[in-house]
């Protein structure tokens, strides 16, 4: 694994955020089969990543090697739909790792730390999705111990 420092994402991110957003979102398209195009346009990617990092229960998370931007993490902290609970749900929103420095650890240790900080806010338990065509990331999931539980499917227009 590269020499990994993990940091916290501000909105003096953004930019770097918006760009590696931009790759991932270039790789979602082959798997999946309605893909607005403005998720292709890095203008809309910033704004969108500016405002949901404007609320407490979004977080995110840069990975650097050497100093150069190879990934990130984004998750969420949802409480309970029923009146009076207290169980509180983290969702990893997203995950990205540059093609590089795949298959090196470094999309394993943002996934863990991701888990880790929402279990220290008190998760739990802590979901995700990610595309059925996707099989790497089928496999990366279960490989830290995900279980699918449901899905999700769509009517193309």
């Amino acid at each position: 694994m590269p020499e990994l420092e993990l940091v916290r994402a501000t909105t003096d991110d953004i930019e770097v955020l918006a760009e590696l957003h931009l790759a991932l979102n270039r790789e979602m398209v082959r798997y999946a089969r309605c893909y607005p195009e403005e998720t292709l346009v890095p203008h809309n990617i910033a704004y969108l990543i500016r405002s949901i990092m404007e609320r407490e229960q979004f977080l995110a998370w840069l990975a650097l090697a050497n100093g150069t931007p190879v990934g990130f993490v984004s998750v969420t902290l949802h409480g309970s739909p029923i009146p009076g609970s207290e169980r509180l749900t983290g969702r990893i929103a997203n995950l990205y790792v540059v093609p590089s420095v795949r298959r090196q650890g470094v999309g394993r240790a943002l996934a863990q730390h991701a888990i880790s900080a929402l279990r220290a806010v008190g998760a739990a338990h802590v979901e995700l999705q990610f595309l059925i065509q996707n099989q790497a990331a089928a496999r990366f999931w279960a490989g830290l111990g995900f279980v699918a539980e449901s899905i999700t499917a769509i009517l193309p227009s």
